[in-house]
């Protein structure tokens, strides 16, 4: 049904509200709130009637009714002192009172549904606030505003534009995903108590009709555009991963004779981080099917690049001349096709550290980091370049931002294993031989973690656990040994690790593999 009300058309289909043609915004529940008026005019609803119809609660005070009659009065080009439209009825609620036109929608034929990209595609609908306090509003509002900019500034997402997911909120996800043409959708609700307020944020697959992710926050209110600027950081970087691995578990159903570009990228990133020389031959293989249908795929020459430097790390090859060329090659084509990935950056900050090049690895990984402030793996990949250069405290702060992104990160063992180093680079010894238990015992540590363990057991003289750690690297990769731990994580002085690399080797770690 449509509604005509002086120069307004509020449209219940589209919950669209509309002044001379022009889409106005309004909170999905003030929407609510006016259409109920509207459909029940000239008679006075009182408070528990509105209540009961639009919120569908019982603990909303008169205050917060008060709030939400003011925003649907302001919303149509009323106030409380002309109440031109809403009247208040002293002691007896509110009535609708301004001339009203319906007007029958009309019968349209079905639309094709628009196609779905092949990139991972995403909306982020109006997050609803469950109360009526100002701040619930300005929150709700904000964030959604927050966390469409920031999607919207990754390239390899394909993010619908604010205006055209406004006011959908009350469609079906299945009717979203026809009408926008996205698989994913971003919603969420906010709810403020006293001074506190409860968050809501999930994703659903629209076309599954299945939620990937979602997160609960209860926090203080004390500073809104703090707490709104927390709140995005932290869901942004686990959105992209949930959605990034939503697309991995689809394109291993998939046939590989029949994967689009998209789908052969997230198949490699199924292996990209096992670290078996396997793994790195299947990533290569999907990465370069990947390539040859989309000669223009940054994020496929990235994963080609961090294939070669993984290869480096997994493999006792003597000879790393060729793969450290092939891995500056890709990133290169990577960066060369979007300046705006974060990926290229980030495999060629990789390829940089890897090549002895701390500083200009540095730089490679900054730049990653200013065009996605939320990107976790470029925090942690700072962390490990600096505990490698001697700036401990600036490898303590970027370790602690990587666990503040990413706290169920499925690689945290790698964050405490650097935890580890960085506690002995400072002669702290019994901490560090703590920190790297507790990421050995993680089910999906590296053969590395385990040496790094065995070193650090051995500097507080416990030698017989050391061997055992020792041993469990040695299982996991026969030809490891410290030159190879070496080749993998170069330090610019040597020296401040000679004790530490001492004690690999007499744990049990072989100083070469020849």
């Amino acid at each position: 049904m449509k509604y005509a009300v002086n120069n307004y058309q509020l449209n219940t289909a589209t919950r669209e509200l509309l002044h001379d043609g022009l889409n106005q915004n309004i909170e999905p529940l003030i929407f609510s709130l006016l259409t109920y008026m509207i459909e029940h005019p000239d008679r006075v609803l009182s408070h528990d009637e509105l209540i009961n119809s639009v919120w569908s609660a019982s603990h909303i005070s008169n205050s917060a009714l008060c709030a939400a009659i003011s925003a649907a009065r302001q919303a149509i080009g009323d106030n409380g002192s002309l109440q031109q439209c809403i009247k208040t009825v002293s002691g007896q609620g509110y009535r609708f009172i301004a001339p009203i036109v319906r007007q029958q929608l009309e019968t349209l034929a079905p639309t094709s549904p628009l196609t779905i990209p092949d990139k991972p595609s995403v909306a982020v609908l109006d997050f609803i606030d469950q109360g009526t306090n100002e701040l619930g509003l300005l929150l709700a509002c904000g964030l959604t505003v927050d966390i469409t900019a920031c999607l919207a500034r990754l390239p390899h997402f394909f993010v619908i534009a604010r205006g055209s997911a406004a006011n959908l909120t009350m469609l079906t996800p299945g009717e979203i995903s026809q009408r926008l043409g996205v698989r994913y959708l971003v919603q969420g609700r906010t709810q403020r108590l006293a001074n506190r307020v409860h968050i809501t944020i999930s994703v659903i697959d629209a076309i599954a009709n299945t939620e990937i992710w979602s997160e609960f926050f209860n926090r203080s209110l004390d500073d809104l555009f703090l707490l709104q600027s927390e709140i995005t950081s932290s869901v942004v970087y686990a959105i992209d991963k949930a959605i990034e691995q939503s697309e991995i578990d689809r394109a291993l159903l998939r046939p590989v004779q029949n994967l689009n570009a998209w789908e052969a990228y997230h198949r490699g990133l199924w292996h990209i981080d096992r670290p078996t020389v396997e793994d790195a031959f299947a990533a290569h293989q999907f990465f370069s099917q990947a390539v040859a249908l989309d000669a223009h795929f940054s994020r496929a020459f990235a994963g080609l690049s961090i294939i070669h430097t993984t290869k480096i790390f997994v493999s006792a090859e003597p000879s790393i001349a060729e793969d450290m060329a092939m891995a500056f090659d890709y990133a290169q084509q990577s960066i060369s096709c979007c300046r705006r990935d974060t990926l290229g950056h980030w495999a060629l900050g990789k390829a940089l550290f890897l090549s002895g090049e701390h500083h200009r690895s540095l730089a490679a990984f900054e730049q990653a980091v200013n065009l996605n402030q939320n990107y976790a793996h470029a925090h942690l990949a700072q962390g490990v370049v600096n505990t490698h250069n001697g700036h401990d405290g600036q490898a303590l702060q970027n370790l602690n931002r990587a666990a503040r992104l990413n706290p169920y990160d499925p690689l945290k063992f790698s964050t405490l294993t650097m935890r580890a180093i960085l506690l002995v680079n400072q002669g702290e010894f019994e901490q560090a031989a703590a920190i790297s238990v507790n990421a050995a015992d993680d089910p999906n540590a590296f053969f590395t973690t385990y040496a790094v363990t065995a070193a650090c057991l051995e500097l507080i003289g416990q030698s017989q656990k050391a061997q055992q750690y020792a041993k469990k690297a040695l299982s996991l990769q026969s030809q490891y040994s410290v030159e190879l731990y070496q080749r993998a994580f170069p330090h610019t002085n040597e020296l401040i690790r000679r004790a530490f690399i001492q004690a690999m080797h007499k744990s049990g770690i072989p100083l070469s593999n020849g």
